[in-house]
């Protein structure tokens, strides 16, 4: 499965990066304490720490409606752990639970699945990019999304969580600092299509930063 490719690609080369975190920087344990290497990785990193505290918050509200979850977790916990510093396991593996966890949300709500990895799929041969979109406790979402402009070699990470869910099935998150909107609008054939209100106060990394339009459902869809 591929997940973070354009993150993968920063490792490889020296491109031009820069991050947008509309969430807060903090892990579902105390960064004082890290005793382990992985533990330690998360708490380097805002969106494995982003997706660590999502995954407790969503552990939590699943435990009284499957029973089977606790072992479950303890398991993935385990393969998670064998991650060590490798940021790139790490990633994966919080991904994967995020989104997997994040549908079974929805399917206790009864709300049209959304959780899932999306590919971005304008101006292939000038842009790549992906969207990792999961479902939290009540319905809100945390979201990732990062793209790479291959001409120029720039690449734009954005995440956010609790991100609230119109009655429409619009996904959308309110930036505090300028009020201005990030939506995501479900279609069909597994698309969604991405609308950023911009200014010039924040224009999420720049000008040459390119994350609006549709986004598709990889063929795995993130299981």
């Amino acid at each position: 499965m591929r997940y973070f490719f354009l993150s993968t690609l920063l490792a490889a080369l020296a491109i031009l990066h820069q991050r947008d975190v509309l969430a807060e920087e903090v892990a579902s344990f105390d960064c004082a304490k890290a005793s382990t290497a992985v533990e330690q990785t998360i708490c380097e990193d805002a969106y494995s720490m982003l997706m660590d505290r999502e995954i407790a918050r969503q552990f939590d509200a699943l435990q009284s409606t499957h029973p089977g979850i606790v072992a479950e977790q303890l398991n993935w916990l385990k393969q998670r752990n064998r991650c060590q510093d490798d940021r790139i396991c790490l990633w994966t593996a919080l991904a994967d639970r995020w989104v997997a966890l994040g549908r079974q949300i929805e399917e206790n709500l009864g709300i049209p699945k959304l959780s899932g990895v999306y590919d971005y799929v304008v101006r292939p041969e000038e842009i790549a990019g992906d969207l990792t979109l999961a479902a939290g406790p009540g319905g809100d979402y945390g979201f990732f999304i990062s793209t790479v402009t291959l001409t120029h070699g720039h690449l734009c990470e954005v995440m956010g969580a609790n991100a609230s869910r119109a009655e429409a099935g619009e996904v959308f998150w309110r930036i505090p600092e300028t009020g201005r909107a990030l939506t995501l609008t479900p279609g069909d054939d597994g698309v969604v299509t991405l609308a950023i209100e911009y200014d010039d106060e924040r224009s999420f990394c720049g000008a040459r930063a390119y994350l609006y339009g549709p986004y598709r459902l990889t063929a795995d869809g993130g299981n």
